[in-house]
């Protein structure tokens, strides 16, 4: 058929037209779609029966005419007015997002410092406050036994007591190891009698505090302590007894394990240990508590007499027989006392009758149970 021919056919006009038109549909869709402007697939609209009716499932991005690759779908011409740029919104929002979470993060951190300098501080006030409190009572913590320290580590009233006590019913104790010096020259070196009095001494100090008495100073050749009522309680006359007779049989054992320490060894030596009861006045030197009175020095005198003895002065002997005599056993001795003469003195014992002293009242019910 000639081109004249197609020409004049009818219909031929309407379908070339038709195709003109789709060819001319998918060049300005192409030419559109360099241009930056998007071609919907046929997927983003469909057409129903009747009047067009287009249902876009994509955002339109700007204004103009859209292209469809499918010719049969025809164009949508968007106004400026319909147009909700929702990648530049989104992109904001999430710019706004992110940096509201990186201001929480910043927040947080900043918080959580605070947080931990509030705790610090206040963990920091707590330690000074405990600092000092120790440093206030470091004159005592050495001088008495782990019940005593806890119950001075955590309230007022011990402490007081201590502090504020000026005179006080109070049995003084004093240990004199007798023939120090002839065990010092028996003893193969220097520091091997250095070492068996250093760690005797700490025997006794421990067996006098767990009695709820007070250390009070090493003498060079013994020991001083002394049990006041306040804190040794209404049995501090037993406890005084009973820590003496732990002190001599600690000596013995102490002695006989440290033979090899001697180059000969003495058979009359052990500790001598006096004992008087009376008012004395509590003194704070230098740091260091100690303990005067009339008392502290017949309960040294009395310590010169025979090793393996603990001589009573007569007010301890009466208040400790009048209370403990069941539980004690007495003999009379006597004692030459410088510038006095012969002096009349008790030898105590415990007897085989077995007395339980009561715990002293400050010891709370906790730190009993504990201990």
């Amino acid at each position: 058929m000639s081109e004249e021919e197609k020409l004049e056919e009818p219909g031929t006009e309407k379908k070339e037209g038709k195709e003109e038109a789709e060819s001319g549909n998918k060049k300005k869709a192409a030419k559109k779609s360099e241009e930056g402007v998007p071609a919907f697939p046929s997927s983003t609209f469909t057409v129903s029966s009747g009047t067009p009716m287009y249902t876009l499932s994509s955002p339109i991005w700007s204004t103009g005419t859209y292209y469809s690759i499918d010719a049969a779908a025809g164009t949508i011409s968007v106004p400026s007015s319909s147009i909700f740029s929702f990648t530049q919104t989104e992109t904001k929002l999430d710019e706004e997002i992110a940096k509201l979470k990186n201001e929480n993060r910043r927040l947080a951190v900043e918080i959580a410092a605070k947080e931990k300098n509030v705790k610090e501080n206040k963990k920091l006030q707590e330690n000074v406050k405990q600092l000092e409190r120790h440093l206030r009572l470091k004159y005592l913590y050495d001088r008495v036994n782990e019940k005593a320290k806890k119950e001075l580590a955590d309230g007022e009233e011990l402490r007081k007591k201590f502090e504020e006590t000026e005179y006080c019913d109070t049995v003084i104790m004093s240990i004199d190891i007798r023939r120090s010096t002839e065990l010092m020259l028996k003893a193969r070196e220097p520091k091997l009698y250095a070492d068996f009095i250093t760690n005797l001494c700490s025997d006794l100090t421990k067996i006098i505090v767990d009695n709820y008495g007070v250390f009070d100073k090493f003498t060079g050749d013994g020991l001083l302590c002394f049990f006041p009522e306040f804190y040794s309680g209404q049995d501090a006359p037993y406890y005084a007894i009973k820590a003496a007779a732990e002190c001599h049989s600690k000596f013995s054992e102490h002695y006989q394990k440290n033979r090899k320490c001697f180059k000969t060894v003495l058979i009359n030596v052990g500790l001598g240990i006096g004992i008087d009861y009376g008012k004395t006045h509590l003194v704070k030197m230098q740091d260091q508590l100690t303990v005067i009175g009339e008392p502290v020095v017949y309960a040294c005198r009395l310590s010169g007499g025979e090793a393996g003895k603990t001589l009573l002065n007569q007010p301890a002997y009466e208040i400790i027989s009048e209370n403990y005599g069941a539980y004690v056993d007495f003999k009379e001795d006597s004692i030459e006392i410088k510038h006095e003469g012969p002096t009349l003195a008790y030898v105590t014992s415990l007897s085989k009758k077995n007395y339980v002293p009561k715990t002293p009242d400050w010891i709370s019910k906790e730190v009993n149970a504990k201990g």
